[in-house]
Order: C-alpha cells, then structure tokens, then sequence
C-alpha cells in the first residue's frame, strides 16, 4: 500500500518564495493551515485502521476461526494469523539430474526446491501465531488444519505465543 506521509508545513515553506519568508507571514499562515494539518492527521490514522482491516483477508479469518473451533487453548490464549509477503531467500544449487534449481531456506526445515520460473513471484506467507499450551502437544494438528485451507501458493510459518 502507498503510504501517505505529507508533511504540510514543509511543503507551505517550500512553495513560498524566499522574498516572502517574513516571521509575521509565516506564522500567519502555519495558523493558516493549522486545520488542514489536524484535518490530515485524522485521515493519517483512519487511513491506517483501514490497512489494518482490508489486510484480514477471508482466508485468514477462516483459518483463525477453524482453529480456534477445533483446538481451542486450555490457557485462553487466541490464535492470532496474518499474512505477509516475504522476499525469499535462495541458493542456486547445481544438480546431476535437474538444472536450474533454486533452494529456498526456511527457519526450522529442511530446504525447499523451486523452479527458476518461480522465483520471480512473490510467495505469501501467513503467519500462525500459536497458543504455548497447543504449540506444544499438537503441533501438528495445527499444521493439518492450516494446510487444509490456506491457498496453495501461501506458505505457513508458525510461531509459539506466550500471551495474548
């Protein structure tokens, strides 16, 4: 998303020409603009809870909702998920048998092979944040439900969490 970070009173100063830079006509018109700024400032953090909530995807509230459904925390600690893109970090491998592999490190698994052709995408990450008490015994039931409705392009990291 673009990020929107004008900084009014520099541009007011930036537009004026240094002929009319006086400190009486200065402070006339930051008082000037002095609504606009606040103006701005409200539309700053709006702006920013509407991000937040355009980048909760259906997918992730349903994941969330799955897991929370089937395996809930006996500590009252909820899943937390989100998405977000990640640049993947490669090795070129040269094989016998295949050429032009790229190997892709992922924390905590072994190395995964991509195409070259699928370098160039952007792969999507989600994000589980998993209660302490599940991370624990059922790990991998976890990892069965996220594989069951995350999209085939996404790839899941998941995280231990200690507290809400």
């Amino acid at each position: 998303m673009t990020d929107y970070n004008v900084d009014l009173r520099r541009w007011l100063l930036q537009m004026l020409p240094i002929s009319l830079r006086r400190k009486r006509l200065m402070a006339f018109l930051v008082s000037a603009l002095e609504p606009l700024v606040s103006l701005y400032a409200g539309w700053r953090s709006l702006q920013s809870d509407d991000v937040e909530f355009l980048q909760t995807t259906g997918q992730v509230c349903y994941i969330r909702g799955a897991l929370q459904r089937r395996l809930p925390s006996s500590l009252n600690i909820r899943y937390r998920v989100d998405t977000a893109p990640r640049e993947v970090e490669a090795i070129y491998a040269l094989s016998e048998a295949v050429e032009g592999v790229l190997l892709t490190l992922q924390a905590g698994k072994t190395p995964v092979a991509y195409p070259e052709s699928m370098f160039c995408q952007t792969i999507n990450l989600i994000i589980v944040y998993v209660p302490r008490d599940i991370y624990d015994r059922n790990l991998a039931d976890v990892i069965s439900i996220v594989e069951r409705y995350k999209l085939p392009s996404k790839q899941a990291s998941y995280i231990r969490l200690t507290s809400n």
